[in-house]
């Protein structure tokens, strides 16, 4: 029984090895609003950047937003630094600046060549610089072509495994190594992606695979194994700010990571209005990546823009993919979970 009388342990009864988490207040620094959209579907030799940078303290009389885009070799992109006064275009509020500028024959980011812009920004007032912030930008373009996911263009297989933030010796508490060790060990097997099973991680683990070169599906923290129904909540209205929220924010802080190419629902926490309001508020706020659910046994669009079953037999997922009409692909985010002598017939799934 995990009862903490708060409302988030019933809506993340996540199924992994569970630990004690000490009461008390708990503080987070949290860095300025940033959104970095990088367009590459403006043509091969071309992409578009656009920068929104929000003040949140509400001050921003005389401030001045500045960035610059830094290549590889730490040469800067643009021939002069971006520069936009906050509330400069009317169209904007007063506390957002708004930047654009194209990268001629960019770089353009995937797993197999993760190739990273640096951008620095800098407010100005005064001629005095009052903060300076960085971040990974990574130019990359995700969409469903032909019925099958693309990625710069080209089909994507996508060759995963689900991964927890564990550690044998020290529980929940992963280092900087460990992430490291497990991103090698993965392509040391010719894995490309990782589904963050069943919670946004650690932000260093999405820098890392910006770094070394791993797709992401981000899960929202939404797990509710352990009501009967599986669906209850989701069909509770009194959930659904708290439902909208998990999603919101996990797109709020990781939609910069170009890694991240298809947002989840979450896992095993059934399906119903609360998870459609999810779905909406996610496209809402990010048009960009896929959306992935396997809670609906229907597959419904509104939920899920692919089949993603769990544990399907081999049989299932041929019936799946030959349904009349059906033309999204498959991709099972869970189908071989070792127990015992339990792990077998592989390559009969890749068959198929």
């Amino acid at each position: 029984v995990k009862c903490d009388g708060s409302a988030g342990p019933v809506a993340a009864d996540q199924d992994r090895v569970q630990f004690r988490t000490p009461a008390g207040e708990y503080v987070c620094v949290h860095k300025q609003a940033l959104v970095v959209e990088p367009d590459s579907a403006m043509d091969d030799n071309n992409a578009r950047v656009f920068i929104v940078h929000c003040n949140q303290r509400r001050q921003a009389n005389g401030l001045t937003l500045k960035a610059q885009l830094y290549d590889a070799s730490h040469q800067p992109v643009f021939s002069a630094d971006l520069s936009s006064k906050f509330g400069g275009v009317t169209q904007h509020l007063e506390d957002e600046a708004y930047l654009e500028s194209v990268v001629h024959n960019p770089r353009k980011w995937s797993a197999e060549d993760p190739q990273l812009y640096t951008l620095v920004l800098r407010l100005v007032q005064m001629d005095e610089i009052r903060d300076i912030e960085r971040c990974q930008v990574g130019i990359r373009q995700v969409e469903m072509k032909d019925d099958l996911v693309h990625v710069n263009g080209v089909p994507l297989t996508v060759r995963g495994a689900n991964r927890h933030e564990h550690h044998p010796e020290h529980g929940h508490v992963v280092t900087k190594e460990d992430m490291i060790q497990d991103i090698l060990l993965l392509k040391q097997h010719n894995f490309n992606a990782v589904r963050t099973s069943h919670y946004p991680n650690d932000s260093l683990w999405y820098e890392l695979c910006n770094e070394y070169g791993l797709y992401i599906v981000d899960e929202t923290n939404i797990e509710t194994h352990g009501c009967h129904p599986m669906s209850m909540l989701s069909h509770n209205q009194l959930w659904r700010n708290a439902y909208c929220e998990r999603a919101g924010r996990m797109v709020a802080r990781d939609k910069n990571h170009p890694c991240i190419i298809f947002w989840s629902l979450g896992n095993e926490a059934g399906c119903g209005p609360n998870h459609a309001a999810m779905a909406g508020l996610i496209r809402q706020l990010d048009n960009t990546r896929i959306l992935h659910y396997e809670g609906d046994p229907m597959a419904d669009p509104m939920f899920t823009d692919i089949l993603c079953p769990m544990y399907h037999r081999v049989e299932q997922i041929k019936q799946a993919i030959a349904k009349p009409g059906e033309r999204r692909p498959l991709i099972l985010c869970e189908y071989t979970h070792a127990m015992g002598n339990s792990n077998g017939n592989v390559h009969k799934y890749w068959e198929a």
